[in-house]
Formats: structure tokens, sequence, C-alpha cells
């Protein structure tokens, strides 16, 4: 596993194989790459590679644009030489065992296009100087232990596509900057501690597709504004404490996919629209206080697509859920189930 007399290296591709050694050194041939200086991309992602990775990947080539060790068994401290790497449009490093901070110097990589540091086991503050890379299209966050706020700094990413902070310790409120990128397309928030309103500026996100905040403790009335997201196929509000009733501005959505507002505290008729919505595949209303008769078309025909458990005064709907006949006096008792991630900020 010595590569440094290939002075003229550009490219080396290891991934997608079994490649270890058996022991806790398997990532010290990265040292004789320091010898490559015409470096371009280092792809090792998909191995069995283990243990801790070297302070000498600061030394490797300015060169390198593409650094990808995701989905092997790394585990320690992420280099804070990487900073070095100032060629880097693309750091990958997910599905690993990394503890402790994301380095403050990963922010003065302004090439980087896409940040994936997902489901490892980096803790701490949400860096503010992630902020400077105003290139980043893709920041994928999600699945590690990140507690604090989300920095405001993140107003000058200019080309954001894809956000995924879901599965942290996150809290505070959502910062309107994560709502001014009119080129996104995928916003995930969920499961973290979030609270307040979502903000009136969603409105902008024009192109989005998915927004999932499911599991936060979000509260006041759902917006009217989500129904501009014209391009919208998957929405996740559940386990918040929006009240209310389900906004009419839904009735625009021509294209959702996959509607989730279980676990809330929403009231009123379920708007007659949404059997309208032919693109509608799965719709959750469960643990709910919505009352009156159930559609039975499209969505509502199906109980493999649709759930409204914990509902006690619905009533009608398809045979299959079990609902009483509108004709008879319904329970005014609602449902008790807790749907609403612990508090327990150590897990």
């Amino acid at each position: 596993m010595n590569f440094g007399s290939l002075k003229g290296l550009n490219k080396l591709h290891l991934g997608g194989n079994q490649l270890r050694l058996g022991k806790a050194h398997d990532l010290n041939f990265l040292d004789s790459l320091i010898n490559c200086s015409s470096l371009l991309v280092l792809d090792i992602r998909n191995n069995r590679l283990s243990g801790v990775l070297p302070d000498s990947m600061a030394n490797l080539s300015t060169q390198l644009t593409w650094l990808n060790i995701k989905s092997n068994r790394i585990f320690g401290n992420i280099p804070s030489g990487i900073q070095n790497l100032v060629g880097l449009t693309a750091l990958i490093m997910g599905q690993n065992f990394p503890t402790g901070n994301i380095p403050i110097g990963v922010g003065k990589l302004n090439e980087v296009e896409e940040l994936f540091l997902g489901t490892n086991e980096l803790w701490g503050q949400f860096p503010s100087s992630l902020g400077n890379i105003s290139r980043l299209y893709e920041l994928i966050l999600d699945g590690n232990n990140l507690i604090g706020s989300i920095p405001s700094s993140l107003r000058n990413f200019t080309y954001m596509k894809f956000i995924d902070l879901q599965n942290n310790n996150l809290s505070g409120s959502l910062p309107k900057q994560l709502f001014s990128f009119t080129s996104l397309i995928e916003l995930h928030v969920g499961n973290n501690f979030f609270t307040g309103n979502l903000p009136v500026e969603t409105g902008n996100l024009q192109s989005l597709q998915t927004l999932n905040v499911a599991n936060n403790k979000l509260s006041g009335e759902i917006p009217n504004l989500l129904g501009n997201f014209l391009s919208l196929e998957y929405l996740w509000l559940e386990g918040n404490f929006f009240r209310g009733s389900v906004p009419s501005a839904f009735s625009t959505l021509r294209g959702l996919q996959s509607l989730d507002l279980s676990c809330k505290i929403m009231s009123g008729k379920i708007p007659q629209y949404l059997e309208n919505l032919s693109a509608l595949q799965y719709l959750n209303l469960s643990f709910n206080d919505f009352e009156g008769e159930l559609p039975k078309q499209r969505v509502f025909g199906n109980a493999s697509q649709i759930s409204v458990l914990e509902n006690s005064k619905l009533c009608g709907g398809i045979q299959e859920l079990q609902l009483p006949a509108c004709s008879r006096q319904v329970s005014k008792k609602g449902g008790n189930i807790s749907c609403f991630k612990s508090e327990n900020l150590d897990n």
C-alpha cells in the first residue's frame, strides 16, 4: 500500500471493495500519497478500512478536488489540517465513526460544493464558519450530535439545493435565512428541538420538493404560504405543536405525493380538496382532533395509504378504517398517546 513512487498519479479509485489490513493502521498508506503532487481524486469509499485519519492528510496535494472516504470504519477526530486542502470541491466523510467537533477550518475550503459529514458521531456547535463556503450546494450533517442553534451565516449560500440537518440535537428557532434559498430542492431539519413558528419566509422556496420539519417543537398555525410551493412532493410536519386546521392553500399542491400531519393538536374538518389531489399516495392524519365525515376517494380509498388513528370525532370512510357510521353519536374524547421526541440531549 505504497503509492509514493507514482509521481504522476491523478486519480486513485479504490471504492466499493472490502479493503482492510486487519489493524488500526489501515489508513497509513495515505502518508505515501503526499509525494503525489498531481493527485486530483482520492476515493476509498465503501470499504472496511479502520483507524484514525492521519494528520498527514493536511499535506496531500492542494490540487485535490474530490475526497471521498464514506462508509468505512474510521474513528477519532477530523484533522484540523484538512483546511489546507484548498482545492477541494467535494468533501465526503459520512457514515463512519469520527467524534469531536467539526473543525472550524472547514469553513476555509471556499471551493467546496458538496459537504457530507452525515451519520457520524460528531458533536458540538454548528460551526458558523460553514457560512463562508459560498459555493456550497449540498450540506449533509444529519445523524450526529450537534447542539445549539443554526447560525445566521448560512445566508451566504447562493447555490444551495440540499440541506440535511435531521437527527441531531439542534435547538432554537428556525432562522429565516434557512428559507431564503430560491434554488433549494430539499430541506430536512426533522428530529431536533426547534421551537417557534415556521418562518413566513417559507414562501420563497419556489423550487422546493421536500420539506421535513417533523418531530420538533414548532408551534402556531401552519402557514398558508406553503401552498406557494407548487413543486412540493413530500411535506412532513408531524410531531410538532401546530394548531388550527389544515390550510386551504394546500389545495394548490397538485404534485404532492406524501403528507404527514400526525401527532399534533390540529382540529376541524378534513378538507374535501385532499380527495382531489391525484398525486397523493400517502396521508397521515393520526393523533389529532379532526371531526366529521371522512372522504372515500383516491388516497382515502386505500387503507394502506391513509392513517386516521386516534381521531375519535371522525366517522364514515371506507370499511377497512373501522370508523363509526356518521349517523351514530361519536365520542368527543381525544387520544392521549404522545408522539414527541424526548428532551434527553445526552442521547
